[in-house]
């Protein structure tokens, strides 16, 4: 406990002479005073609800102190203290590590801040959408780790220069989004980068407040990310010297670095390598999170701009016996090219994984949901191994596949037809299907029944 002498008597105006032996001195000062003067000042944002300010006489020396209540406020006013300090200062992680949550976590609110504003706040009056969503409640963590300025930068840009379609259009063929989005390019045409990176924007930062426990630290890092994955886009960049015919998430990262050039941020390269591998598959947590957030954004992007479409959760729409209802009239059944979809062997149904995924289609077209993982190219294999897991989960799986695996490598005995074929196969319980096994045994036809065993490989 700090001495009261240090804190009243600069204020009361008179010090006392130094002296050889301590000595006891009693002043009498009525509470009122001692808050008006001393306590508010140093604890504005303090509010006492209850209990009200009395009159009894205080001991300035601390060890005379009994009133229960002073000392309360003495502490709790260098306990808010401390944490102001503290406040100051705070850690920044280098990376989006998976913190172990806690049995109760207490959200802050990354808007509030106790302290003074050293600089005057943004003005949300004309502001664009951007600013008005994602920046003005994020400002104070923004300014702390010192990013603003560029924040806004970003902004500006992607308002100023943001109407351009969402999708390339200027040599598509050689964006890495061309192919992962090939089959809706024309309906994703009719959302603007601007919007669209909105909207990225929004649900990263709702997902990185899902998954983190410290994500008000995490805010900067992540908005900047989503505001700037798309940069790469807009036509005046792709036209002008270096970033000309290029994919736009490697000119994306370039142009960020332009804007972020001469600031020593800890987490800036992974922002840049996030930038750059959106459209690939990569397990860094950054990297999923702003995949993730980019795809959700497509499916509502779509949904509302066909009309007649919704989002759904995959476990709401799809499951495992209807996939296998679908899958069933293609079993033992040749097409093109002696091609096949599933074998059924003993009592084994062997089928190819991107049956599956078309099974998915169909059943996702005709619920009138928009599944973006059905969609994009890049995330077919996570589709899949939604699909086998719901088939693990049901106890419909063969032979075990390996968790994060949706198959694995069989060898099919075909003497009569030259030998042994290695194929990767998805293996389902006979019984999973309503079709008698001799039923499917009947359906065979030239290729088919050359097949004497199916045999699993080792890895």
């Amino acid at each position: 406990m700090c001495n009261l002498h240090q804190w009243i008597l600069p204020w009361w105006g008179k010090a006392h002479p130094p002296v050889i032996q301590p000595v006891r001195t009693q002043i009498n000062i009525d509470l009122d005073t001692i808050a008006r003067n001393i306590w508010l000042p140093y604890n504005i944002d303090f509010i006492q609800e209850s209990g009200d300010l009395s009159e009894k006489p205080v001991d300035l020396d601390p060890a005379a102190i009994d009133d229960p209540e002073i000392i309360k406020e003495i502490r709790l006013s260098k306990e808010i203290e401390q944490a102001q300090l503290q406040a100051e200062q705070p850690t920044v992680p280098s990376t989006l590590s998976l913190p172990t949550k806690p049995n109760v976590v207490v959200q802050l609110d990354e808007s509030f801040d106790e302290r003074p504003k050293l600089n005057p706040p943004i003005q949300a009056e004309g502001s664009s959408e951007i600013i008005r969503e994602l920046i003005l409640p994020n400002e104070n963590i923004l300014r702390t780790q010192g990013v603003l300025a560029q924040t806004l930068e970003l902004a500006k840009i992607i308002e100023q220069k943001g109407t351009c379609p969402s999708i390339v259009t200027i040599a598509p063929e050689k964006d890495s989004e061309y192919a992962d989005l090939w089959a809706i390019r024309n309906t994703l045409a009719q959302v603007s980068m601007a919007n669209h990176t909105l909207r990225v924007s929004q649900i990263a930062l709702r997902l990185v407040r899902e998954q983190y426990r410290d994500h008000q630290l995490l805010v900067p890092k992540v908005l900047i990310t989503a505001l700037g994955h798309d940069l790469g886009k807009i036509p005046d960049f792709r036209a002008a010297g270096i970033y000309s015919m290029g994919d736009h998430p490697m000119m994306s990262a370039v142009k960020l670095q332009e804007i972020f050039k001469g600031t020593d941020l800890p987490w800036f390269n992974e922002v840049i390598e996030a930038i750059k591998s959106h459209h690939r598959t990569s397990k860094d947590p950054l990297d999923v999170l702003l995949k993730r957030a980019d795809g959700e954004a497509r499916q509502y992007e779509l949904a509302a701009t066909k009309g007649n479409l919704v989002v759904k959760p995959w476990d709401e729409w799809c499951t495992a016996p209807e996939i296998l209802q679908l899958i069933e009239p293609r079993i033992n059944i040749l097409g093109r090219g002696n091609k096949w979809a599933a074998l059924a062997m003993k009592d084994i149904v062997y089928v190819v994984p991107e049956v599956l995924l078309e099974a998915a289609r169909h059943l996702s077209e005709s619920k009138g949901v928009v599944d973006i993982t059905l969609i994009r190219q890049s995330d077919y294999e996570g589709a899949l191994r939604k699909m086998v897991a719901q088939l693990r989960d049901a106890h419909l799986l063969a032979l075990d596949v390996g968790d994060g695996f949706y198959g694995r490598k069989f060898a099919i005995q075909t003497p009569k037809a030259g030998g042994v074929r290695r194929s990767y196969l998805v293996p389902i319980k006979i019984g999973a299907f309503s079709v008698s096994p001799g039923e499917l045994e009947a359906r065979k036809r030239g290729v088919l029944k050359t097949v004497s065993d199916v045999r699993p490989e080792s890895a």
